[in-house]
């Protein structure tokens, strides 16, 4: 069995009271290790982190890409030692809940667009289906507001931002990775 590696890439530097915390898009420089915002400005840099995986584990994986997530977010927010130890429990809670209810949404999203399901179920059925999709995503949308009102309680505003400016920025980073590597 073949090693395999995934090369991710980290903030390192680059954050500052100016920089734009919502810029639309980033494009990923990999030639010169930097993040450039639309207008092209550098917005950060980039080193190249190597995980090498053991095996072809899917635990092991995600264990790997949850420890690059901690550090990532821990110098994108800028958290003290004691905010971290606030906030890391707090998110880990938020993300468990929310990882189940996305997982339940793209199932059922899986079931209404499938060609199948179309032929097999009757339009109470598929409306039920809809519904529940639907459901799903205004669950989705009550628990973000309920854990913005917790992390606005331990952190500061310009920290929460952060957050949800990392978080946006290292799924982009995941998914160019990941379909540059595909393992």
């Amino acid at each position: 069995m073949t090693k395999k590696y995934i090369t991710l890439l980290c903030l390192v530097s680059g954050f500052s009271a100016a920089t734009p915390l919502f810029a639309q898009s980033y494009r990923i420089d990999s030639t010169r290790s930097v993040i450039r915002d639309q207008q092209g400005n550098i917005i950060g840099s980039t080193f190249g982190l190597e995980f090498r995986l053991e095996g072809n584990s899917y635990e092991t994986r995600m264990q790997q890409i949850q420890s690059y997530k901690v550090a990532f977010f821990t110098n994108s927010i800028g958290l003290t030692p004691i905010e971290a130890a606030q906030f890391w429990p707090l998110y880990n809670e938020y993300f468990k809940k929310r990882e189940g209810l996305i997982d339940r949404k793209n199932k059922l999203l899986y079931q209404i667009s499938s060609p199948q399901t179309l032929e097999a179920v009757s339009d109470g059925e598929l409306k039920a289906l809809l519904d529940a999709y639907i459901l799903c995503i205004e669950q989705d949308a009550a628990l973000q507001k309920e854990y913005f009102k917790k992390f606005i309680l331990i952190l500061p505003s310009k920290k929460v931002a952060r957050y949800y400016h990392a978080d946006q920025l290292f799924k982009e980073i995941l998914l160019q990775i990941l379909s540059r590597n595909r393992y």
